[in-house]
């Protein structure tokens, strides 16, 4: 064997051991800060999935600001960031989606405190929570949201499309995942201050049934189709059911 293939190899395996464990003292570090925060936010994450690319075209024409996830204007250095990510909002205050960057290390792309994926296209994507299993918090819902660059013209038929990933690190994954289109910005909060709860409109777009979201390696296709009824200016992506 070539020694000096042999000894890139072995610097090469090194620097990729360097980098995880970084990521696995960080983690540790903010695990123990936040104890009680992470132990809730580890179970709602127990049925999670990544959602990274939404395309939405009329013909060639993305209508979907940063649909990759890449611009951004702050770095993210821990969970509940994805309003770093431009353009891109949490429609339901109470919840925290993330934002995974290549630009950071906690955070980052492929290596992430949820496992191991790179994007599907570029160098980020965001993660939310669709469901849980723990029954106090079945409701655990998360969504994103953000306004489209152009509005919906009544009657056209517009073509949905997006990518998925199950997060290594959870046990479950859901196959619920909508697409809600909304002629004004959504901005909900829970009833009663709860911290759980499912937004309460009607997806016009919904995963289909025999679609399976749960690989963990590599994205898996949502797609499909929506004739638009007019005035729709704003999409929100996540599990409604």
């Amino acid at each position: 064997m070539n020694t000096s293939n042999t000894n890139f190899k072995n610097i090469f395996t090194s620097i990729f051991s360097f980098l995880e464990g970084i990521v696995k003292s960080v983690f540790s570090s903010f695990l123990s800060r936040n104890n009680q925060k992470l132990i809730t936010f580890i179970r709602i994450f127990s049925l999670s999935i990544f959602l990274f690319f939404f395309q939405f075209s009329f013909g060639q024409y993305n209508l979907v600001p940063n649909p990759s996830f890449e611009l951004y204007d702050t770095c993210p250095n821990n969970g509940g960031q994805l309003s770093y990510a431009l353009y891109w909002s949490n429609p339901l205050v109470s919840t925290s989606p993330d934002y995974l960057n290549a630009c950071s290390i906690i955070m980052g792309v492929p290596i992430n405190a949820y496992g191991y994926e790179y994007a599907h296209t570029g160098i980020a994507y965001a993660a939310i929570v669709t469901t849980s299993h723990v029954p106090e918090q079945y409701y655990a819902r998360e969504y994103i949201e953000t306004k489209l660059i152009d509005t919906l013209k009544a009657g056209i038929i517009y073509c949905i499309r997006f990518y998925v990933s199950a997060a290594d690190s959870m046990r479950y994954v859901s196959n619920n995942m909508g697409v809600y289109f909304s002629n004004v910005e959504i901005q909900e909060t829970c009833p009663n201050n709860e911290p759980f709860c499912i937004l309460p409109y009607m997806p016009q777009f919904e995963n289909p049934n025999n679609n399976s979201l749960s690989s963990r390696n590599g994205w898996t296709e949502v797609s499909g189709t929506y004739t638009a009824i007019g005035g729709e200016k704003y999409i929100i992506i996540g599990n409604f059911s």
